[in-house]
């Protein structure tokens, strides 16, 4: 007689019970995280400010050229 018998087939891990549900347990630490915003608040309102600063520069530097092409 043998003391080790031949493999059949794969290797299968017993499935964790889990609770009543059929959920299986979770690590005593886990916990729901909400996931993280995209940017802060702060950054997210300069990121839409970007285009109202472009339309003020381009604003500015029309008027000062109209003011210097009509001083001359």
């Amino acid at each position: 007689m043998s003391e080790l018998e031949p493999v059949t087939g794969p290797l299968i891990a017993e499935p964790d019970p889990g609770d009543a549900r059929g959920m299986p347990d979770a690590a005593p630490h886990a916990t729901r995280v909400p996931p993280m915003p995209l940017a802060p608040v702060r950054l997210r309102r300069r990121i839409l400010l970007l285009p109202l600063w472009f339309a003020a520069a381009i604003a500015l530097i029309w008027i000062a050229s109209f003011l210097a092409i009509s001083a001359h």
